[in-house]
């Protein structure tokens, strides 16, 4: 196995104004493409950090 620098980020949490951005991202590329999403991002463990639901979706 091929070895590199990455390191693990042992805090396995994602911020609030993270999730909105992941979010923005998302949406941004939905209306691009005529095709609307709901979006949900979770922490590591699995819990609800933010959704959003489209018009449609």
């Amino acid at each position: 196995m091929k070895e590199n620098n990455l390191k693990l980020n042992k805090n396995y949490s994602i911020t609030e104004k993270l999730a909105q951005l992941v979010i923005q991202t998302v949406v941004i590329e939905a209306d691009e493409r005529n095709t609307p999403v709901s979006v949900a991002v979770a922490d590591y463990g699995g819990h609800l950090v933010a959704f959003k639901r489209m018009d449609g979706a």
